[in-house]
């Protein structure tokens, strides 16, 4: 099987199991959202960007850091298990413990808030165990047990939430959700690699050790630039403007967080090969990075045109008029999202060719925009200054990235542009269809706005070259399970 084949394969699988987890993370925020009410919703999600924030510390890029050594070489797996557990067993109840100090000094004496924080900050610690052995399955280019673990993962969520519902708990009942989720994630990656990867005996080396945390440090760092970006305006919302507020913008994340899927599906495909690429050809290298931008733009930016042409209804019909504040934070907020898509692309470019210091660099940058953002604009426009906040960061990474990538080789050619400007006049062709329909059910908005984006891609502007038309072939014929 080809790179090409292997990449679409294992990222078929996990789009597959990703869908499946969306729609069992649709019918949750429904019924979490609706049952719980803004207030309650704000509550879990000041926790969980509290708790984000931290939990990057208890991985502090060790998983990153594997997958790209184990890639070019298998043997190592078992003593990079090892270790790592060795490793994270001292990280995690440090971290915990910051969490708890944090949380504490945050509460504004709300014992329901700290409870929640210390059992969504138990979950997290769990959750960087099982990433370990997840390890495993991606640098085999082993999908399948990651496209099952995240399946289980949206199981086990809907069915806490119903039962939670059914046994009329609170938001801290909501909350041990999460954790049962962790445990269970937990068991079967465990199982998994006790099962199918484990072959020898590792020994413990505090040398390795200090080795795997030196290497690891930037790809850490970066990981927690990444969450105190993602995670920081809740915190300052609930904490500012209360729990309605960080409700409000929460909503509006969760949504964008499964959008964020997409470009998480094909860096976990991709960053193995790209790492093989590195050493054996750097124009296979340079093939992949050009197509992967040109592929994630053509998924973006339709996603920003649609959703910001269907906020209300996306809103009101996944939650209820409660939410009614969050229409104008989509909108707003999907741009970080089509951002992300391009900026990924040239992130993983960097970090595969060994610059996952400058990756650090950037993302530090971009968190300080956003941290600075966020306290100057959520005082005076609350919800919406935190969403303008993150399509700012966002934007200052993606520049810097391009720029990054394009000083070691990586920059777009005037091919990448000329599809730029063919997929940006196919999205104003599908705008144009969408304006009249806005009266239509988004269940027939949304298929045809497809149609009507991919045939003017297609057909209109013939966005597609050989090259793509040969890959696809070679994709649609050696793909099979």
């Amino acid at each position: 099987m080809s790179s090409a084949q292997r990449v679409a394969k294992n990222a078929l699988m996990l789009i597959v199991s990703s869908a499946i987890n969306l729609v069992l993370g649709f019918f949750y925020a429904v019924y979490a959202s609706r049952y719980l009410g803004a207030e309650g919703y704000g509550i879990i999600a000041y926790s969980l960007g509290l708790t984000s924030i931290f939990g990057s510390f208890m991985e502090m890029g060790l998983s990153q850091l594997a997958v790209r050594d184990i890639s070019k070489d298998h043997r190592l797996l078992d003593k990079y298990v090892l270790n790592m557990v060795a490793i994270k067993a001292i990280l995690v109840p440090i971290t915990l413990i910051l969490i708890a100090l944090a949380a504490n000094l945050l509460s504004k004496g709300s014992s329901t808030s700290v409870t929640v924080v210390y059992i969504l900050a138990l979950a997290t610690g769990l959750t960087a165990f099982s990433n370990i052995f997840n390890v495993a399955f991606q640098s085999f280019e082993k999908m399948k047990y990651s496209s099952l673990s995240t399946i289980i993962n949206g199981a086990v969520m809907l069915a806490g939430a119903i039962l939670a519902i059914h046994l009329h708990l609170d938001v801290v009942g909501f909350a041990n959700v999460y954790l049962l989720t962790s445990a269970a994630v937990f068991t079967f990656n465990l199982a998994i690699y006790a099962m199918k990867f484990f072959r020898s005996r590792a020994s413990l080396s505090p040398g390795w050790c200090g080795y795997v945390m030196r290497e690891s440090l930037p790809f850490g760092l970066a990981a927690i630039f990444v969450s105190i970006t993602a995670g920081i305006s809740s915190v300052i919302l609930g904490y500012t403007m209360g729990d309605e507020a960080a409700g409000w913008y929460f909503v509006a994340y969760r949504l964008i967080m499964v959008v964020a899927i997409i470009p998480s599906i094909v860096n976990t495909s991709l960053f193995p090969v790209m790492c093989r690429f590195y050493s054996t050809s750097r124009q296979m290298l340079h093939f992949t990075q050009q197509r992967s931008f040109r592929y994630m733009t053509l998924l973006g930016l339709p996603i920003g045109v649609g959703t910001t042409l269907i906020a209300d209804k996306l809103i009101l019909l996944i939650f209820n008029s409660t939410f009614a504040n969050s229409v104008i934070v989509l909108k707003i907020l999907i741009w970080s999202s089509v951002l992300a898509f391009s900026s990924s692309n040239f992130n993983r470019v960097l970090s595969t060719s060994n610059h996952q210091m400058t990756v650090t660099k950037f993302m530090a940058i971009s968190a300080g925009v956003n941290i600075l953002l966020n306290l100057l604009l959520i005082p005076r426009f609350s919800y919406i200054g935190a969403a303008l906040a993150m399509v700012a960061a966002e934007l200052v990474s993606l520049v810097l990235s391009a720029y990054a990538a394009s000083r070691i080789g990586f920059s777009l050619s005037g091919g990448d542009l000329e599809f730029l400007v063919k997929i940006i006049l196919a999205n104003a062709v599908m705008a144009a269809v969408i304006l009249p329909m806005r009266s239509m059910g988004i269940f027939i908005i949304i298929p045809s706005a497809a149609v009507v984006y991919l045939a003017a891609s297609c057909f209109l502007f013939k966005a597609f070259d050989k090259d793509d038309v040969r890959l696809f072939r070679s994709i649609v014929k050696g793909v099979n399970f």
